[in-house]
Order: structure tokens, then sequence, then C-alpha cells
């Protein structure tokens, strides 16, 4: 009798998959050896989850889970993991207690054995063991960013342009295309954008039938396309000419025929508008009833259209044999050519990225299923465990949902030999989180078990596999919902139940089982508003976003640390963080603060581009309008006239000075580039606060570690990577989160809010198709995925695109509105007067419409409590001071001069030197509380010791004879180091400068027993200035615990 060991579990959001998973783990380890007990059984069991966070969370459950069972906890309740143990085992506590404690010994003992992993992490082992198999080198490196890869190969590929007269025609050809579609002029990007085909696992069959196509052969096909084209339009164009010539002859005009419809349709055909030339509805139906002219038409007219009906119908029918029979073939064939030269740019990058990896030792993680699927499909499963060193019994997939046909096809074997061994097996899966299909993962093949293993005819024992599946399947729908309040079920039961019949029939099972119900008792609360179309409808979605934020925080008592703003792009994201930071309300978020988004950064950038190259306007323009904005009684048109004038450059560089800002190049590309960007931020008095100036601070640093200064390589660097650089918080902070969706998936919050108006079906721009015979040398094409496709015999095609596309936002929507575990918020637009459900406004408006619902709409009540218990409400955020930070030579040289951070007892040396310190820092009368602040926030010294220095400073400052020396009508300069002819290097304390007056200050902070040394060195000093330039000169000595304090030399 065959077991039900392969349990499939289908689950909802907050249907506790995770805890399902790990139960099933635990039980098996304690159990899984039905002869006797064994501890190491774990070892036996191969976890795959699809992301290191994932296995990371399913491990440290495993260890909390054993902890709990081996010291007894809940063992009398009845819902406890403990509970449900004894349930699932049979077991006595007692016995369950001391089984959970050998194996959690064996576990931490034996660590490496613990196989909880990612597919990846699995894949990889194996590809490493059969590496020799593989004709892979044994030290290859993996590389998991497919844009490392590409970018270097984009770069060498661009080098040899000139080189190779092919290669420079493809891309030449490739760029026309991409500006004729509107895209930008930036090739590399344009080139890098399309290279994302090659690592899509969806493509490869497409992929590898480019392998021998080369450019010769796109130009053959292309020929042989555009001859057929020109064959087509030439037999419409002479049957124009004959209705042309007709129409001429007898003088009639497009006011001739009814409404002009016929006249219009045949002469614009030679426009071949491929929109307009199939007739509309109304020409067919004219035709039909035989209506040809108006009653307000001419007698003579009519009687010329009367007399010639039969010579008008042949015209249209021989075009409409003519369409019948070759249009669909004419447009796929304009399709075609459009991207022709796209095909051979992708067989190039294809060469070049070959060389690349194999010159490099290189791996792309994506290349790895494709490598061992021979090895798993063809190996018998014994044997690959002998070369991997370990035999697994039991495979226990999570997210079975996001599983690429691939994966699951190389993982069929291994899990058929367990099956026929008689051993356990499970997956566990969401359709409706479906969310990652562009980058593999494969939906049908779980709403197709058990009774199905889609694709399976590729495989060779396709038939054995599905029937080990089919007679060991069991499944269990997963239908209580443990996160969220009941509301927010409700709501979310109700509104993809209607949704669910927007879908095909082929794809509605995927929300079979989407109902749940809410073991929570509490209410919860959902609101849903649309906000009118205007300029900048983002701004305004967050306003009132902001506006319930603030509520919430000051009326409710909720902390910003329990909401968090969900979008369906990065881009948004950036957005919503932008006008959280604007509106004072902190915000974590580790992909929508770019660094980028800041507009301080976005002037450094603008000022290194003018550093790099003197003439580039834009630049010149954007700090010009940063300029503007932050000070409005500037005229920005007339700043912007100087761009046109012949030396816009130095009237640029005057214009700057005038403002205040000391914009000199030739001293500030001196500078290495981290100095020269903290020069920048200092003399555009950039806010000391600004955390994006802090971060993009160690993004450069981080650079010139790496790359070098080099000014133009960081700003090509820079262009190709800011969209990665983000400003990175701790969680534990109380602030707003804010996040994509696809990131939240697997989460939960107290407060979720979305906001944004979201593009719903769209799918992928481009369409790879089976070519069907239709092109020679090449049996397939990319064509461009528009509603053109429709009406050729690829329509099919682009339906089941479009219908994908569509799941996919409907399931990324689910996700994102079941994170909630108590309220719910939608911002969105006011949807178009349409019935295309092409938006998420009008996804909304569809079921509160069909429910008879108004906006606002709410559900619920909003708790009046603070659900958090581990955060203090009063944590403040440390503001970093960037004028500290800039300042780090000098707090480097505090430490290096002082041990210890100063306390309330130091002895008469330490003292001295503290009071020296602070004297060096002081320029005029009024900077001894701002220095002493410094000093305390760079943890230097304690309130006790401020608190003395004031007393002191404030004392010397007073003094008759010593605040001459601080007014403001002097140039001060303090402890700049002064250099003599030999190297030696001298620093005076205090230099003051006016006119042709000059004054050396030394402090001393002892008495007057070293006077004499104390004159040579002050002498020293003077000897130095002279040289410099400076003949009139006096010397002072202010010995500060002496009572004559100020001692000309």
């Amino acid at each position: 009798m065959v077991k039900n060991n392969f349990k499939i579990y289908r689950s909802s959001a907050g249907s506790g998959k995770t805890y399902s998973l790990v139960r099933n783990y635990i039980r098996i380890a304690l159990t899984g050896n039905e002869n006797k007990f064994d501890p190491i059984h774990f070892k036996y069991i191969l976890a795959i989850t699809f992301t290191n966070k994932a296995a990371s969370e399913m491990k440290d459950r495993v260890f909390n889970y054993l902890e709990d069972l081996k010291n007894g906890v809940g063992k009398d309740r009845k819902e406890s993991f403990f509970s449900h143990i004894k349930k699932d085992t049979n077991l006595s506590s007692k016995e369950i207690e001391y089984r959970s404690k050998k194996v959690l010994d064996k576990i931490l003992h034996k660590y490496s054995d613990l196989s909880i992993s990612t597919i990846d992490k699995f894949t990889y082992r194996i590809v490493k063991t059969f590496a020799h198999d593989l004709n892979f080198e044994q030290n290859f490196d993996v590389e998991m960013d497919s844009s490392k890869l590409i970018q270097p190969v984009i770069a060498l590929l661009i080098n040899k342009v000139g080189e190779d007269p092919d290669l420079s025609k493809i891309l030449v050809e490739f760029s026309f295309s991409k500006l004729e579609e509107g895209k930008s002029y930036n090739l590399e990007q344009d080139l890098e954008e399309f290279s994302k085909h090659i690592f899509n696992e969806r493509n490869q069959t497409f992929i590898k039938s480019l392998a021998t196509l080369n450019y010769s052969d796109c130009i053959e096909v292309k020929n042989i396309l555009l001859k057929d084209i020109k064959k087509f339009e030439k037999k419409i164009i002479k049957t124009i000419e004959i209705f042309k010539k007709f129409t001429e002859e007898n003088n009639l005009t497009k006011s001739s025929f009814y409404r002009g419809y016929f006249y219009n349709y045949i002469l614009n055909l030679k426009n071949f508008d491929l929109d307009k030339f199939l007739p509309n509805e109304t020409l067919k139906k004219n035709i039909e009833s035989d209506i040809w002219f108006s009653k307000a038409t001419s007698e003579l007219e009519k009687q010329i259209i009367e007399k010639n009906k039969s010579f008008l119908l042949k015209i249209y029918t021989d075009i409409q044999y003519l369409t019948d029979n070759n249009f669909k073939s004419y447009l796929f064939k304009k399709l075609v050519i459009k991207n022709i030269y796209s095909i051979a740019v992708l067989n190039e990058i294809l060469n070049q990225l070959k060389d690349y990896k194999t010159n490099n030792n290189i791996r792309h993680i994506s290349e790895f299923n494709y490598a061992i699927s021979n090895i798993v499909r063809n190996e018998y499963a014994p044997f690959i465990y002998e070369r991997l060193g370990e035999k697994y019994k039991h495979f226990l997939i999570d997210e079975f949902q996001d599983t690429s046909i691939m994966q699951w096809h190389n993982l069929l074997p291994l899990i058929n030999n367990s099956l026929a061994n008689g051993f356990e097996n499970l997956i566990v899966g969401d359709a409706k989180q479906s969310i990652y299909r562009w980058r593999g993962g494969e939906v049908d093949q779980f709403i197709h078990l058990p009774n199905k293993i889609f694709d399976g005819d590729k495989l060779p024992n396709h038939i054995e596999l599905k029937n080990s599946i089919k007679q060991n399947a069991i499944e269990e729908v997963l239908e209580y919902n443990w996160r969220s309040a009941y509301s927010i079920v409700d709501f979310n039961n109700n509104f993809f139940a209607l949704l669910k019949e927007t879908l095909p029939n082929e794809l509605k099972s995927i929300y079979l089982n989407h109902n749940q119900k809410p073991k929570r008792d509490s209410e919860g609360y959902v609101y849903i508003d649309f906000i009118d179309k205007s300029d900048d409808i983002k701004k305004d979605i967050m306003l009132k976003l902001i506006s319930q934020i603030k509520l919430l925080n000051k009326e409710n008592n909720y902390f910003f640390s329990d909401m968090v703003v969900l979008c369906r792009t990065r881009n948004d994201a950036s957005i919503a963080a932008y006008y959280l930071n604007k509106h004072k309300i902190k915000v974590i978020s580790d992909e929508a603060m770019l660094i980028n988004e800041s507009n301080e950064v976005r002037l450094l950038i603008s000022l290194l581009t003018i550093l790099s190259n003197p003439y580039c306007k834009i630049s010149m323009s954007l700090v010009l309008n940063y300029v503007y904005a932050n000070n409005k009684s500037t005229d920005l048109n007339e700043m912007l006239k100087i761009l046109n004038k012949k030396s816009y450059n130095s009237e640029f560089k005057s214009l700057l000075n005038e403002k205040g800002f000391l914009f000199n190049p030739k001293i500030l590309i001196q500078f290495s580039l981290y100095d020269l960007v903290e020069n920048l931020i200092k003399i555009f008095n950039l806010s000391s606060h600004d955390i994006y100036l802090h971060f993009f601070l160690d993004v450069i640093f981080k650079y010139t570690l790496k790359y070098g200064n080099d000014i133009e390589g960081f700003i090509d660097w820079w262009i190709k990577n800011n969209h990665k650089e983000s400003i990175v918080l701790p969680d534990q902070l109380n602030a707003v989160k804010v996040m994509t969706v696809h990131k939240s998936k697997g989460l939960e919050f107290p407060i979720v809010f979305i906001p944004f108006d979201w593009t719903i079906g769209k799918g992928d721009k481009d369409l790879w198709v089976n070519t069907k015979g239709e092109l020679s040398k090449m049996n397939i094409a990319l064509i461009s995925n528009s509603k053109k496709v429709e009406k050729t015999e690829y329509k099919k095609e682009r339906l089941i695109e479009q219908n994908k596309a569509y799941l996919d936002d409907l399931n990324v929507l689910y996700v994102a509105l079941t994170r909630a575990s108590d309220q719910m918020y939608v911002f969105t637009q006011s949807p178009l007067n349409d019935n295309k459900l092409n938006t998420l406004g009008k996804i909304f408006n569809f079921y509160l419409s069909e429910k008879g619902y108004t906006t606002p709409y709410s559900l619920g009540k909003i708790p009046n409590y603070n659900i958090t218990k581990n955060i203090t409400k009063n944590v403040e955020v440390y503001k970093l001071n960037y004028k500290t930070i800039s300042d780090w030579k000098s707090i480097v040289k505090v430490k290096n001069n002082f041990k210890n951070v100063w306390d309330t007892y130091l002895d008469q040396k330490k003292w001295g030197v503290l009071l020296h310190e602070v004297l060096s820092k002081i320029n005029y009368l009024g900077d001894e509380n701002k220095i002493l602040d410094e000093l305390i926030s760079d943890g230097l010294i304690g309130d006790n010791i401020k608190n003395k220095l004031i007393k002191k400073v404030h004392s010397l400052l007073s003094h008759p004879s010593i605040s001459i020396f601080f007014d403001p009508k002097w140039t001060v300069l303090t402890e700049k180091e002064i250099l003599d002819p030999s190297g030696e290097s001298y620093i005076p304390d205090r230099v003051l400068i006016k006119n042709e007056d000059v004054y050396i200050i030394d402090y001393k902070t002892g008495s007057r027993i070293k006077f004499k040394e104390h004159c040579k060195q002050i002498n020293q000093y003077c000897l130095l200035m002279k040289k410099m330039g400076y003949n009139n000169i006096k010397k002072i000595i202010i010995y500060t615990e002496e009572k004559n304090k100020v001692v000309f030399v």
C-alpha cells in the first residue's frame, strides 16, 4: 500500500505555512527513523527556501522550538507547538523532551549537517561536486548580480566599435531603432537593459536558438523580409493607383462618398499605418448595406458611383483579399524587422559574455540549473549522493509557487528516489503570492499538482515521475488566518472573490482557496480613498497619507515603527520616503532612500561633472537651479542667460563667487576626491545634519579605496550605480518603514499604507515567439509586445502574456493587502471613466461599485491603543553633525593628545592640554560656547568639565589685555602648519592679520620658568613669517595661569 508521503500544503497569507514547515521538519527529525530513534536523522532532511533571510529564519525557529520542546514549554496548553508535536508524533511528553534535547545537542555539535538552505546553494553544491564533468574549473567564482557581468561586457563590446565593421553596423542600427522608439541616446544603458533577456530562465529556449545566428544571417533575413514587405505593399499601391485614377477621371472627391469613409480608407492605405489598415466596422456595414453616397452627393456623382459600384466593390474586395491572405504575415514581418538588429546585438553580447566568463573564471548563478539538469535527470540518485557525500531522504520545499520549471525538474528525480524508498516529502506554497515570474517562477506547475507535472514531457522518465507524485500525494489547505484582524480578512475575502472572476478560466483556480477564516478576535480597520488627478498627483496622495500617519501617531498613540508604506516600484518608494522626510517623519528603508534622490547630492554630482568637464552646460544649469531654489531673491532666468554667452565658463564661476560660493576649480582639483567633496559641501553651506551627505561621503570613501581619485571615473561609476546606493538605518528606530511590495513578502506590520496608482497587466515590453517556419534561418523572433501583435498569427502568445501579466499584478496586490495585522489604508488616484481594469484606482473602483460602496470607504474601526510593546516612543535618532565629522583631523588630533575621554578628575598637565585645545579653536568672542558644545557632542568632555572650562575661558576672554586679540577686525589663522625650506613643520597657536600688521600669539598653560624656551619658539615662528613676506610682526605669549597674562616678546 502506497503511503501519502508527498504532502502538498496550499496556503494563504498569514495561514502559518512557515510554522507548518518547521512543525513537519521537527516531527520528522524526532520520528524519521521508524525502527529506532536516531538523533542524527535531521542530517537526512533537506529544507529548501528561496532567500537567505528565509533560511536563517527557519533555522532560528528550529532551534527555538527544539529548545522549548526540550524544556516542556507549552505542554499543558492545547494550541501550543508542544501539543501539536505531541499530536503529530503520538509520543509522550517525556519522550518529546528527551528526543528534542538529543536532536538539539546533535545539531549544535554537527551544525554543518543541518541542511536548511536556499535552492541556489543546493544547486551550487551539485555544480561544485560535478565541476569536472561539466567542464567547469574547480575554483570558479560565482556571480549573483547579473549587472556585474553585463557592465564590463558591454564596455568591451563598445570598445570594439571601429575595429569590427560588422559589430559597428549592428550597434549603430540598434541605436537608431531605440531612438525611433523614443528611448534614451545612451547606447551603453540601452544595451545593459536589453541584456537582461539573457538571464531570464523563461527566455533560455529562445536564447539558445541564437547560438548559430551571426550578423550576416540577420542581414540576409532582413533583406528577405524587406523583399516580402515591399511585394505586399506594391500590390496594395497598385490597387490604390487604379482607384485614384478612377476618381480623378470622374472628378470624384472625398465628399462624393458617404461621409468620405470609403474614399479615405482606400487612399490612406498608402501610408501603411498598421493601426488603420483594416476597415472599421462602420465601413464594413456600409458596404454590406450597399451604402456608397449620401443625400448631399450630386446627382451626377451618384450616377457615376452607381454605374461603377461593381468596380468599386472589386477595389475593396481586392484589398480585403490581399489583407486576408497576407496582412498577418506582413505585419509580423514588420514587427520582426524592427527588432532584427536587437537579435544580432544579443548574439554578440552572448559571445562576448562567454569569453569574459571564461577569461575571468566566473559563472553566473542562473547557469547552474541548466548545468546540472543532465546530471540529475540521467544519473541514478545514489550515484549523485555518493559524489555529494550526503544522502537526503526527505525534501521540504518552501514557497513552491516561486520555483522555476528547471529547478523543479532537477529536484524531481531526487524526490522520486525518496518516495520510492518510502520517505516523506512535502511542498508548501501559495499560488496567490506568485510574484517572481520575471525571474523564472512558474505558478502553473503548482496549480497542476499532483495530477500533472508542468512541461513534464521534456523529462526522460516523465510517466514514472508523474505516477510517483500522484500516487503519494495528499493535499491540505491551511484555511485559517492567524495574522490579520477580522475586518481585514473579510475585506480581502470579498475583494478577491470578485477579482477572481476577472481572470481567464484557466487561471481562476489560483484563487480557488483564497477564502480564509480569521483566528483573531480584534476588529481591525480598512480605509480606501481616491485623490483627483492633478499636476502632482503623487504629492497630493502623500500629503493625505502623511496626514493620516500624524493623526495615528498623535491621537491614537501609535508609533511610527508600527507603520509601513508599501510601493509597487523602487522609484515610488523613493518618492514616498522623500515626502515623509520632508515632513519630518523619520524613515527606515534599504531600497527607498536612494542617495541620489537628495537635491544636495545631485548638486555635488553636477559640481564634480563641471570639474571634470568645465564646459558642461547641463550641469551648470542644474547648479544654478539649486542656487535659485535656495535663494528666491535671485532671478533664475537672468542667471541662466550667462550660459548663452561666449565666456559662459568664466561667467558661471564669477556668478557663483558673487553669490558667496568660492568655487575655484584650479584649487579644488588638487584635492583627493573625498577631500574635494568635503570642500564643496563647505563652500555651498550644505546642511551639517544631512544624512544623505554622510552616506554619499561613505560611498565616495569606498569608491576611492577600490578605484582611486579620478573624478571622471567616479561620475561614470555613479551614473551606472546610483540606483543601488541607499541609506540604511537600523530597524529598531521609531520610524516609518518604506519598501516595495516584493520586499515585504513574508513580513507583517500593524499598519500598512498603499499609495499611488499602479499600472495593472502591462506585461513585458518584448515578446519571444516561435516563427512557425515563416522566417528562413531564424526559428525564433523578438517582437514588440504591442496591440499590433493581436492582428497577427501570434495573438494567442500575446494574450497568454497579457493574462499572466494581469495575474502577476493581481498577486502583487494580494501580497500588499495581506501584510497588515490591524489597519490598512489605500490612497490612489481617482479612476478614469472606462471599463479597463488596468490601474489600481480602477481595480478598487470596480470592487466598490459592484458592492454599492462609495469613497472614502471604511470598514471596522481604529483601535485607540498602541500594539507595539517593545519600543520606547521617546527614543530619539541621534542627528549626525557633518561639521563635526568633516573636522575629523582635529578629532583625531584631540584623541591622540588625550589618552582617555576627559573626566571630572584632571591633573594640572591634562587640564593645560585641554584648555590649550579649546583656545586654539576659538576665532572670535562668542565662539567659546559652540566649541565646548562640540567637544561634548564628540564625547570628549562631560558637563562638569564644560562648566569648569566655561568659567576659565570667559575669565580669559574678558581680560582687557586679551579680548583685543579676539576682535572680528582680525583675520584669524589657528594652528596652521608652516613648513621651512628643510621640511620642518611649525604650528603657531594663533596668527592675526590686518593689512600689513601681523600678531603671533602662543598660549602657555604653565608658569614662566621656561620663558627663554618660549621666546625661542615664538621667534622661530616670526622668522618663518618674515620669509613669507610679512615684516610688521608682533610676538605675544599669553600665560593663562599667571597674574600678568600677556607678555610682548
